[in-house]
């Protein structure tokens, strides 16, 4: 069945409840009412009961499919961890790179599943996991690669503390404020652009590389400069993109809000003429 196609038009609902034997209300609850609250319900109130029940079965058909995603994506992973680790195995005897594979997966499978199956917050504590398991992650590599000891934890921390400083002040934004995504994600770019080059500069201050450090590039203030530059013009145009972007759908949202208002009274209107009759 396409959808919407399991929901009556709202013009339609006296008839329909005349012809069962119903109220209007008893049509859209499912249950009998006692002949003390037999009574019609205005209008107004039939109409948002529907709007109401609408939204409700939308949510839980968004639920339904977020559940069914956050299944194969759970299965996947694992299929990951599971694959790397009987590599891993065969190949070195034990259990070495297969664990920041484990740890990966993890982190992308909290991060997953607050996106996907939590009802509220669902930014904010996706934030909250990457806050927990990425220095989870930068810890298991260190135990991994010897080499990085050298670089984790302290020279890593506060590159790692700037790029959760990133994070979180969207995501708070977003979560305790009525601020729209395109704000939001106009914050977060502007909010960027100093934040990048201040990552930037504590990140060419590593003693080595991560893993490959006859690929390491010698610092250039020339190179690092450009990049400075370019990365933060391209930030600050995002910021000015969304901005421009938030001002225009909530233009577009107000008129929304403004024709289904008229369209809804229009109907209650029409409905009361015709109970009066």
């Amino acid at each position: 069945m396409g959808a919407g196609l399991s929901y009556p038009d709202i013009t339609i609902l006296s008839d329909l409840a005349r012809a069962l034997g119903v109220t209007e209300r008893e049509l859209l609850t499912g249950a009998r009412e006692s002949a003390a609250g037999a009574e019609c319900p205005a209008p107004e109130r039939v109409v948002q009961d529907t709007l109401e029940y609408a939204q409700k079965a939308e949510k839980q058909r968004r639920f339904r499919a977020a559940s069914v995603v956050m299944a194969i994506y759970t299965a996947a992973l694992a299929v990951a961890v599971f694959v790397c680790a009987l590599c891993d195995g065969m190949l070195s005897g034990g259990f070495t790179w297969s664990l920041i594979v484990l740890v990966s997966c993890l982190l992308g499978w909290g991060v997953g599943f607050s996106f996907l199956c939590l009802k509220r917050r669902r930014v904010f504590w996706a934030a909250a996991a990457a806050t927990v398991l990425t220095p989870l992650l930068l810890w298991t590599i260190q135990a991994v690669i010897p080499d990085s000891a050298l670089w984790y934890p302290a020279p890593a921390m506060p590159i790692l503390g700037v790029a959760l400083a990133w994070v979180w002040v969207p995501t708070l934004l977003h979560s305790f404020t009525r601020m729209s995504k395109w704000f939001v994600g106009a914050a977060a770019a502007i909010l960027g652009a100093p934040l990048n080059i201040l990552i930037n500069g504590l990140s060419s201050n590593l003693p080595i590389p991560l893993i490959y450090p006859d690929y390491w590039i010698p610092k250039n203030d020339a190179i690092q400069a450009v990049g400075n530059v370019s990365s933060c013009a391209a930030l600050l145009a995002l910021g000015v993109l969304f901005l421009w972007l938030g001002r225009r759908s909530g233009k577009k949202h107000k008129m929304s809000l403004e024709q289904g208002a008229e369209a809804l009274l229009g109907e209650a209107w029409d409905h009361g003429n015709d109970a009066a009759l």
